[in-house]
């Protein structure tokens, strides 16, 4: 200390005690903590592009109108179309008065139970997309796959193997829609209800 500076001065600093260590401003602030990175379950996602896959199937095979071809025309779920003289006409079930009731009836309930699966499939994905399993509606979910299954098998045997099935050759889209369906079944079943019962 400088003989002319006296220890009560406000430009004197004291000396440092004897095993005290003098931490820089920098190293006294609050320490970064590192952020916990979710862990995805790649299980749910897998079930879930699969689920879209399936519905992409079943929308498919419920748009197209080839379930059967026949001489001059195709039949689908939706109707029949006509060609003639390279003009083609398409009919709904309910244009058609001659058709069956039980064919319209199979193709109705075919088409309202896949549209409303489809859309339950849509939402099963989201959620599992998303890691979130047991948000999945399961039971409408197997209930409207059950119901369309019922609506395109009738209506796939019933042609197949009814009055008509001589002058029909069956085509791609049942098999679509079916498939579709069937995967989505199992799918359901196999991986998404564990996923759910894990999540709870």
């Amino acid at each position: 200390m400088h003989p002319s500076q006296s220890p009560f001065s406000p430009d004197h600093v004291p000396p440092p005690y004897l095993g005290e260590s003098i931490v820089p401003p920098a190293q006294l602030g609050p320490r970064s903590v590192p952020v916990p990175v979710p862990i995805t379950d790649t299980r749910a996602r897998t079930a879930g592009i699969a689920l879209l896959v399936a519905g992409a199937l079943l929308l498919v095979g419920i748009v197209a109108r080839s379930w059967f071809s026949a001489r001059g025309g195709s039949i689908g779920l939706l109707g029949v179309e006509e060609c003639r003289r390279g003009i083609c006409q398409s009919l709904t079930w309910l244009d058609i008065n001659r058709a069956p009731t039980e064919l319209k009836l199979f193709a109705s309930v075919g088409l309202l139970g896949a549209l409303a699966a489809i859309g339950f499939l849509i939402h099963s994905a989201t959620m599992l997309l998303k890691q979130q399993p047991k948000r999945v509606m399961f039971k409408a979910l197997n209930g409207t796959l059950a119901i369309a299954a019922v609506g395109c098998f009738g209506f796939f045997f019933h042609l197949a193997f009814g009055e008509m099935a001589k002058r029909l050759s069956i085509s791609w889209a049942g098999f679509f829609a079916m498939g579709g369906l069937l995967a989505a079944s199992v799918i359901a079943a196999s991986l998404v209800r564990p996923l759910m019962r894990v999540s709870k």
